[in-house]
This record gives C-alpha cells, structure tokens and sequence, in this order.
C-alpha cells in the first residue's frame, strides 16, 4: 500500500509536503503515514483519492480501475490518461474558484478604494472650512 501510494502521489507530481497541507499535518506527519508507520485515517483516506484521483478503495486494495498495479509497479497508459484526466478536471474546478474568489477580492479592494477617496474629499473640505 505504502509504495502504490506514493507511486500515485508522485506521478501526479504531487510532494509530500502539498499532501501534508492538504491534510492540514505535519510534512513528518504524511511521511509516516505514506511509510506504514502511522495509520492513515479515513478521513485521510477520502481526501487523499480525492487529490489523487482515485477510488480509496483502490489504493487500499492495491488496484488502479480494473487493473491491478504490476509488480514493477507500472500502470498501463489507459489508467495514466484517465487520471490524468481527473486531476485536471479537478485543476480546472480550481482555477475556476479562484477566479471567483479574485473578482470578490477585487470587488471588495474597489470599494475600500472608493471608501478611501471619500474620506479624502471629506478631509479636504473640512480642512477648507
């Protein structure tokens, strides 16, 4: 299990230290619970297949879809397209939050702004009285 879990983690150019803060743990955290050495909670689990996209069952179960991983540890092109395709159908989900958190910042900056500019005008005339 250790080993498939962090051949999956790695293909998907995911770092241990990415997967510790998606668990909100410790870099040593995630390392020991990728080693063996610290059971993986499942609540760890369904966030884990969530970024990796993939079943947890199949990462538990040492299976990739329908395929079993070999023991080389290789998985067929068809599995790699498909959860390359995953990841960025997540990565686009993503970007596009982003985005809308970007244009709610900006909304909220352009009225501190005009805010700013009020206050000034205000400052202004007072100071002309």
């Amino acid at each position: 299990m250790e080993i498939k879990l962090r051949q999956i983690r790695e293909e998907r150019g995911i770092s241990q230290e990415q997967m510790a803060q998606y668990l909100k743990i410790s870099q040593p955290q995630y390392y020991r619970k990728e080693k063996g050495s610290s059971k993986i909670l499942e609540s760890e689990w369904d966030i884990i297949s969530s970024i990796l996209g993939v079943d947890k069952n199949e990462i538990q179960n040492k299976k990739l879809g329908t395929h079993t991983i070999k023991e080389d540890n290789t998985i067929s092109c068809s599995q790699l397209l498909s959860a390359s395709e995953t990841l960025v159908f997540e990565l686009k989900e993503h970007v596009k939050t982003l985005k809308e958190k970007i244009i709610f910042v900006k909304g909220q900056y352009e009225l501190h702004l005009k805010d700013k500019e009020e206050i000034i005008i205000l400052l202004k005339q007072s100071k002309k009285d």
